[in-house]
């Protein structure tokens, strides 16, 4: 009897052994999930700052990439209008040591740049006067710096946390890039052209030396060539031909 009693309390204390230990594991397990949702919450509150940051990061790049696209398609187009006025107004003086052309066109792109578009944004036109230009010959070179965004972090507005971020723009448009000759081409072409004595050979020199144009012999006066592209360009708002014209020595030799 003593023995079953004494069983009984040995089950018993047991009993109460496991009980404590389960429900120690309870609160230990309750106590360890509770702190793994604290700590994912913070960790997701600084992954979600840190997407934000990248998000808005990824804003000024894209505004910064709008604006240099901007800048580009500018560029193309004042590049394209400078080269059409200075061969007007100086093309029949090629071959005369007394004009550096690539100096004018320099000037002229700059100038063209720079001045104020009604059809663009005014924070654009701004832009735009705070420009560099350099032209080395070949390539026309547009430089804006340095170029600052400053942004509002949104999601920290209460510590006032901003973005800045400084660049320089620049775009590139060159003679190859447009298919069209530079003005060094032009005035070697033009020299090479001017010292042969037969018209059929001089009218040939032209053709090869320009092949992306119409060659032809004014009418009106048979001592200038004429030349018009082939291929059109966006030239004052609308699509045209690059045009313009050599002054000939050798007026005698070719028939009107």
């Amino acid at each position: 009897m003593q023995n079953k009693e004494m069983s009984y309390s040995f089950h018993g204390l047991c009993g109460k052994k496991a009980s404590i230990s389960v429900g120690v594991m309870v609160i230990v397990t309750v106590l360890l999930f509770t702190y793994i949702l604290i700590s994912l919450n913070n960790s997701s509150t600084k992954i979600s700052e840190n997407f934000g940051v990248v998000s808005q990061l990824n804003d000024v790049y894209s505004e910064q990439q709008g604006y240099e696209n901007t800048l580009h398609f500018r560029l193309v187009e004042v590049f394209l209008n400078s080269y059409q006025e200075v061969l007007n107004q100086n093309s029949l003086e090629i071959g005369s040591e007394q004009k550096d052309f690539n100096v004018i066109f320099n000037a002229k792109i700059y100038s063209n740049f720079v001045v104020q578009d009604k059809s663009i944004d005014p924070v654009l036109n701004n832009l735009f006067l705070s420009s560099h230009s350099f032209f080395d010959g070949e390539t026309a070179t547009i430089s804006i710096t340095p170029w600052r965004i400053e942004r509002n972090l949104t999601f920290n507005e209460v510590n006032g946390s901003r973005i800045i971020y400084s660049s320089n723009l620049n775009s590139s448009v060159s003679f190859k890039m447009l298919e069209l000759p530079s003005f060094d081409y032009i005035k070697k072409s033009y020299s090479e052209c001017v010292k042969l004595e037969e018209k059929e050979l001089i009218s040939s020199c032209f053709t090869g030396a320009f092949s992306g144009f119409e060659i032809g012999f004014s009418k009106l006066d048979p001592g200038i060539v004429e030349l018009i592209s082939k291929d059109s360009y966006y030239i004052n708002k609308k699509m045209d031909n690059i045009k313009f014209s050599l002054k000939f020595n050798y007026a005698d030799k070719i028939e009107p």
